[in-house]
């Protein structure tokens, strides 16, 4: 899937495309910057959009050169002149880089040794990571009941 896409447009002439560079991920949220150069962008830049599920064939792999501010990945896909892009009408992989879980938690109250409240609660539960300068995950949970 596609999930971020840019074109880099030519300096004098801001109607043409002089790179395409985008993220893509995988169903394991395993994430790789892609880049069609200057001379391919015409073949795939209509089959290429954000947000939609794609097949690539016959591409190479090389390391990055300069994109590793943008995924934690060191290697890049190149685009050849050979290079097929398909749609792909499955992704079961979370969109956007955040997964969505749905996780039971069991809360117990306990006062002076005797359980005053025993209670099965369901929340969505999501792990957002920023990838930035400094790294950090935060968990994000729904509303929680307030002790008696």
């Amino acid at each position: 899937m596609i999930i971020r896409l840019w074109k880099l447009t030519v300096f004098k002439n801001p109607l043409e495309t002089w790179k395409i560079e985008m993220v893509l991920q995988d169903e394991e949220e395993n994430k790789i910057v892609a880049i069609v150069k200057h001379s391919f962008c015409p073949k795939f830049e209509k089959s290429l959009q954000e947000g939609k599920c794609i097949c690539i064939s016959t591409f190479g792999v090389g390391e990055s050169q300069g994109s590793s501010y943008i995924v934690d990945n060191a290697y890049e896909i190149n685009f050849y002149k050979s290079t097929v892009v398909t749609p792909c009408d499955t992704y079961n992989g979370p969109i956007y880089g955040l997964k969505l879980l749905l996780k039971l938690i069991v809360f117990f109250y306990d006062l002076i040794s005797t359980v005053s409240q025993c209670q099965l609660l369901k929340h969505n539960i999501a792990d957002l990571t920023v990838d930035d300068d400094i790294k950090g995950v935060e968990r994000l949970l729904g509303p929680l009941c307030p002790l008696a």
